[in-house]
């Protein structure tokens, strides 16, 4: 809490006195703000209970007043460092369709091929051929900054801490040539990596990307940390305040007070779609939707061919994110021989 103004009296008035030991207030201006009388006095208060949140309480003159001094002071600031990004990747740098291929033509020459199986060992051919990596990159990683330019700023770090604990001017020169050229080479890429994304004639993600921060503040990342208050205690760890959320959502509707339907179905009832089907057949629930929804055609599954899942497949796009172990073209190239209904 902060209060501040023109309180007209000092800190030493009894009234101010009770009123800043009621509030556990400290004062934060030292020095005179009012020059009415000839020693001037401090009437002109910043008044807080956190004291150690500020620094730089001053006075000064603004020649407005005839015998006052502006106050000011200054808040301290932190800002949470954004946690390291990481991504698992494959290293295809020396992959060749001829060795997985070799790998994996045994499987698909046998009997044993349903999906599961094929997908394992596409794989294991994977694993074998283009084995997973793990990048792990700054949580501010700035795009324009390139492999010269990081190595550049990490020998200026290095030289900086050297001149600092020296003390030498020769390190200082050192850490200062250093330093100049981390600042040409940062405009440099800055300069580079904005032309290249301007050309939009082969892609424009890169462009929109770099733009969609400055047009909107939902792709802002400053205030994406989650901190919850559970008990009297700040709670900031990912995975418990992800158990809190699911816990609450978990019982949300107990709350509720909703009427819960009785439900007379034993557990030996329901081995099948089937037997569950027929079970709660005369469920009120489902009562209700049959009287409300009428249902005048019944969802039936297309019998479909190799050639139609052939088709699906290749309208694949291999530049898309996949949900699954196999990369789109390999999908894709393995659908010309073995595609299966």
């Amino acid at each position: 809490m902060v209060v501040l103004g023109d309180f007209n009296i000092t800190m030493n008035h009894p009234d101010m006195v009770t009123f800043a030991n009621e509030q556990n207030f400290t004062h934060l201006i030292k020095k005179n703000t009012c020059f009415k009388g000839v020693n001037g006095s401090i009437i002109d208060l910043i008044l807080t209970n956190r004291k150690f949140n500020f620094k730089h309480s001053s006075t000064f003159e603004t020649g407005l007043s005839d015998h006052h001094h502006l106050i000011l002071s200054m808040m301290k600031t932190s800002f949470r460092n954004e946690d390291p990004k990481s991504f698992v990747y494959r290293d295809f740098e020396k992959f060749t369709i001829e060795k997985l291929k070799a790998d994996v033509t045994p499987f698909l020459q046998s009997s044993n091929n349903n999906y599961q199986n094929f997908e394992n060992e596409i794989v294991k051919a994977l694993d074998k051929n283009a084995p997973k990596k793990r990048k792990t990159f700054r949580g501010n990683h700035k795009p324009h900054v390139n492999k010269t330019l990081r190595k550049a700023i990490m020998k200026r770090s290095k030289l900086k801490n050297k001149a600092n604990k020296s003390q030498l001017s020769i390190d200082f020169s050192n850490y200062k040539r250093q330093r100049n050229l981390v600042t040409r080479l940062n405009k440099q890429c800055k300069i580079d990596y904005f032309n290249n994304i301007m050309d939009t004639s082969i892609t424009s993600k890169p462009f929109w990307n770099t733009c969609k921060p400055y047009f909107s503040n939902k792709h802002s990342k400053g205030d994406s940390k989650i901190m919850l208050i559970e008990n009297d205690e700040v709670v900031v760890d990912n995975k418990c305040i992800a158990n809190i959320f699911n816990s609450y959502f978990e019982s949300i509707t107990d709350a509720l007070g909703l009427f819960k339907w009785p439900i007379k179905v034993k557990e030996e009832n329901c081995n099948s779609i089937e037997m569950i089907v027929k079970a709660f057949s005369s469920h009120p629930s489902v009562i209700k939707i049959k009287s409300s929804i009428t249902i005048k055609e019944k969802f039936l599954f297309k019998p479909v061919d190799e050639n139609i899942v052939r088709k699906v497949i290749n309208k694949l796009s291999s530049k898309k994110i996949i949900s699954g172990e196999i990369p789109t073209f390999l999908l894709i190239l393995f659908s010309k021989n073995y595609c299966v209904a």
